[in-house]
């Protein structure tokens, strides 16, 4: 089976493949940019994860449909889909 790439997904749908700067794992700095905040990890199937705002409904984040799905659960903002052992 194919290695998941590092993906970030939009609350409005939309996909872009992106890399952690030393080309190897996701710094917490990183993943708290990517999703705008405190970061909480949603696994999914595999060894896969998400990597989700923590107060994304505090603050009121859009629902992310596309993260949703892949959680089985309700996911606001933005979402860094990921295999897990791209976090340090």
């Amino acid at each position: 089976m194919q290695k998941q790439k590092p993906t970030l997904i939009l609350p409005d749908g939309s996909r872009r493949t992106i890399q952690p700067h030393n080309g190897i794992d996701f710094t917490l700095t990183e993943l708290q940019k990517l999703v705008d905040g405190f970061i909480e990890v949603v696994r999914t199937e595999e060894n896969n994860i998400l990597v989700v705002n923590e107060e994304g409904l505090m603050h009121g984040l859009k629902l992310n449909m596309t993260a949703s799905t892949l959680a089985g659960r309700y996911i606001v903002g933005p979402a860094v889909y990921m295999p897990s052992d791209m976090m340090l």
